[in-house]
């Protein structure tokens, strides 16, 4: 879509990075020397905002919401989610199982 087009701006050093290159921008939040970390769970800070955690799966869970990439997608329908728990939530919401017969 339109969003893998786009970039991020790093606020602590203002470096520019491919939104659609997840795995760069992660390892950007790890090793920009620009950003002060205080402890542990500042392994990982993100680039947009204030959000930091020890955890790259949590993370790249975070992005998600600033590049707007949903790769999980329903098998019965048109839904996405940036979330796997959203898709299973909306999965058991919605009934949407393999019909068992």
């Amino acid at each position: 879509g339109a969003q893998n087009s786009q970039e991020l701006s790093c606020q602590y050093c203002l470096v520019n990075v491919s939104s659609s290159d997840l795995d760069t921008i992660v390892f950007h939040s790890k090793t920009c020397t620009s950003m002060s970390r205080i402890n542990y769970d500042y392994n990982f800070m993100c680039l947009v905002c204030d959000y930091h955690s020890p955890s790259s799966q949590k993370m790249k869970r975070h992005l998600f919401s600033h590049t707007g990439e949903k790769p999980f997608q329903c098998s019965y329908c048109d839904y996405k989610s940036n979330r796997k728990d959203s898709l299973m939530r909306h999965a058991r919401i919605n009934s949407h199982y393999p019909q068992t017969f």
